[in-house]
């Protein structure tokens, strides 16, 4: 079982940490290699008059590419997004930011889980 990452490194942080509690089950008869490449993007999505962002869009996209001790290779690509309302303490906003992309990193790692338990 190994695990590459490359991306963003807290969303890879978060994957990993819920990747490893299934990466050492006794009896597995499913051993993979795992490549995974994560990009986190924050984009506005809407306005006030003045011109000042008030919704922005934060969406992670992680390509997943899988290969069996028999060599076989799986691909696959994952995405989910969220939005976040412009606060006026632009602390609070971080702090939310930071709240919903740990929420959808541990998405984005249950559709892997999900993918590789369906492989086989």
């Amino acid at each position: 079982n190994n695990l590459i990452l490359k991306g963003d490194r807290k969303i890879n942080n978060y994957i990993s940490n819920n990747l490893k509690r299934y990466q050492n089950i006794e009896n597995s008869d499913k051993i993979y290699n795992i490549d995974l490449s994560t990009q986190y993007v924050k984009s506005v999505i809407n306005k006030d008059k003045k011109g000042n962002p008030k919704t922005y869009e934060l969406e992670i996209k992680a390509s997943v590419e899988v290969e069996t001790i028999n060599g076989e290779k799986f691909n696959k690509n994952f995405t989910r997004n969220n939005s976040l309302s412009s606060q006026e303490r632009k602390v609070k906003e971080k702090e939310l930011e930071i709240k919903y992309k740990k929420d959808l990193a541990n998405l984005i790692s249950k559709d892997i889980i999900f993918f590789l338990a369906n492989q086989q």
